[in-house]
């Protein structure tokens, strides 16, 4: 069988797997070469089923650029062109041909080609790359360029000129089956960017880096994320002055148990550390990374997420913070430490710090953190949730929360408190607060709480499970006016579940505003809803005015009863229905209307029109 190839320039690759005794052509259409060449490839030297096919260049000053595309015969012949489309050198011909799986590459001649991105991209069933030479010192980019080999287990990089190379991001992105990789020929003088350079390599625990020049790097996020199997790594001689990301840099690195030195990096740049050492369960303790100057950074967000085995930190209270804008969840889940640096001095004006001691179960105590600035925080949810060694907190009553949103889960499975600083002080009178859902869930040592009546409920849509778990709480002061500041619409469900101790609860089942006002207050709504009340007892709608809304329609309420429409008044569309949604328990309704009522599938109960 005879197959064609169209050579232009120069590349010499060496394939598995190719069938003996296929018969290849090397031809040229340019007017300068009047001959064809017919080569038989059993005149190369074959051994273990590799072939060496070699394209000898006949026009010095075309591109070197080039594609492979398969277009396999049933006699497995190959029919390979080559045309200006460098970008898909070799993929479009090995991401079909699953039998090779072992290429030696040559490359050599023209200097005009810089870029090599996606060289090897997707090529998932190649399980070793070696480069035999590589004559080319010219090449700038090489992203991406055995991204996602993830059979890949051999990979020799050593020939590779990288002294212009400004990019590596996701260089070996996905390569999971690598276990070594040796890239001490490396010299970066150039490098700008090692953007997920390394991005989940799991399985590699064996990376030399010792060349490798970082002084003109910008980019580092992400660069070592997923590399689980990675237990040390040579960078405390790295120089980061010119880095602006960080963010996710050792990300899920969960065999480090300890770091190189890396206080000495100069960070002055860096805007972005979220994430930094995320997961990183298997450390003990950290470099003295106070020293870092943190003047920039705008986001420190999970930056210890998880460091589970951390029983301390250093004195991060010298950093300054004075343009970050976010530290929520930053030491979420750090269940081992057992003290805090004084962190009270920072300034988080501004900051969001939601989650900030998310999971850490074995504080005792905390810092003086009454005197953190949370003002403008809209958002102050999980804080200390599941900190369930803490006997105390300190007078956290100091705190400006009058723009306060969301303060659910704040205390959840505060196991051991035994009592809290008189929070009754907050202000919250700017009928902002929407969710107080889960504040104290499982706060199972508390035997009081402050008078939290005075709180200004109006606005509130959750206080669903707010007390549940709180076995020891025995009294709720100034019970009488729970039950008058409690909006109508605001859910309430198991709210005092598991409250076994209490004396008395208020009755939140009764409805504290009249029907009409609110009705009233919604008459510009077409369609009225009464959202998410859990229990609406005896409404009762005779003798009301005439309905400005063509619906009435009830969502979410559990265990309504006995509500009655004889006597309401028409409303103004003769189609027009009340509608509900998801009730549970259903008894009593008594309907008028000509129009028939209509409950939807999740609604249960018994009911007469």
């Amino acid at each position: 069988m005879l197959e064609e190839i169209k050579s232009i320039y120069i590349l010499k690759m060496i394939f598995e797997y190719v069938p003996k005794g296929v018969y290849l052509r090397l031809s040229n259409h340019n007017k300068t070469l009047q001959k064809n060449l017919d080569i038989h490839i059993d005149e190369f030297k074959i051994y273990s089923n590799q072939i060496i096919i070699e394209l000898i260049p006949v026009i010095k000053k075309f591109p070197y650029k080039s594609t492979f595309i398969n277009t396999c015969g049933k006699e497995s012949s190959y029919h390979i062109y080559f045309n200006d489309s460098f970008e898909e050198i070799g993929r479009n011909y090995l991401l079909e041909n699953e039998q090779v799986s072992k290429i030696k590459v040559v490359i050599d001649g023209d200097e005009e080609i810089e870029s090599f991105n996606e060289l090897f991209k997707c090529v998932i069933h190649i399980k070793e790359i070696k480069f035999i030479k590589f004559n080319r010192k010219n090449i700038k980019e090489m992203s991406s360029m055995f991204k996602k080999c993830k059979s890949l287990v051999n990979l020799d990089v050593s020939k590779l000129k990288t002294e212009n190379v400004v990019s590596m991001a996701y260089m070996f992105e996905g390569c999971s089956e690598l276990t070594t990789l040796d890239l001490s020929n490396f010299k970066t003088p150039k490098l700008l960017s090692m953007k997920n350079m390394f991005y989940e390599c799991s399985k590699l625990n064996e990376l030399n880096l010792l060349n490798l020049t970082t002084n003109n790097v910008k980019d580092m996020g992400m660069t070592f994320y997923k590399c689980s199997s990675l237990k040390s790594l040579p960078l405390s001689t790295w120089n980061t002055e010119n880095v602006v990301n960080m963010d996710y840099i050792f990300y899920e690195c969960n065999s480090f148990i300890e770091f190189p030195d890396i206080s000495n990096w100069n960070i002055i740049k860096v805007e972005d550390i979220n994430n930094m050492f995320y997961g990183c369960s298997s450390l003990i303790s950290l470099p003295d990374i106070s020293k870092w100057n943190t003047s920039n950074i705008y986001n420190m967000s999970y930056m210890f997420y998880g460091c589970s085995s951390l029983k301390s930190l250093p004195d991060i209270s010298k950093w300054n913070l004075i343009k970050v804008q976010d530290i929520n969840h930053m030491f979420s889940k750090c269940s081992s430490l057992i003290s805090f640096p004084d962190i009270s001095k920072w300034n988080l004006h501004g900051t969001t710090i939601n989650h900030l001691f998310h999971g850490c179960s074995s504080l005792k105590s905390l810092p003086d953190i009454s005197k953190l600035d949370v003002s403008g925080k809209a958002d102050l949810s999980y804080m200390f949730y599941g900190c369930s060694s803490l006997i105390s907190l300190p007078d956290i009553s100091k705190w400006d929360v009058s723009y306060a949103k969301n303060l659910s889960y704040m205390f959840y499975g505060c196991s051991s408190l035994i009592s809290l600083p008189d929070i009754s002080k907050w202000n919250i009178s700017q009928k902002k607060l929407d969710d107080l859902s889960y504040m104290f869930y499982g706060c199972s040592s508390l035997k009081s709480i402050p008078d939290i009546s005075t709180w200004d409920f109006s606005k509130v849509n959750y206080m669903n499970n707010m007390f549940e778990g709180c076995s020891s709480l025995e009294t709720i002061p100034n019970i009488p006016a729970w039950e008058k500041n409690i909006s109508f619409e605001t859910i309430v469900t198991d709210i005092f579940k598991g409250c076994n101790s209490l004396e008395k609860k208020p009755d939140l089942t009764k409805s504290k505003k009249k029907l009409e006002d609110i009705i009233t207050k919604n008459s510009n709504n077409n369609n009225f809803a009464f959202p998410f009340v859990y229990q609406m007892q005896n409404p009762n709608f005779q003798g009301f005015p005439p309905f400005p809304f063509s619906h009435l329609t009830n969502y979410n309420n559990n265990f309504m009863q006995n509500s009655n429409f004889q006597g309401a008044p028409p409303f103004p569309n003769p189609y027009s229905y009340p509608y509900f949604q998801n009730v549970y328990s259903i008894q009593n309704y008594n309907f008028p209307f000509t129009q028939s009522h209509q409950f939807n599938a999740n609604s249960k109960g018994d009911y007469n029109k």
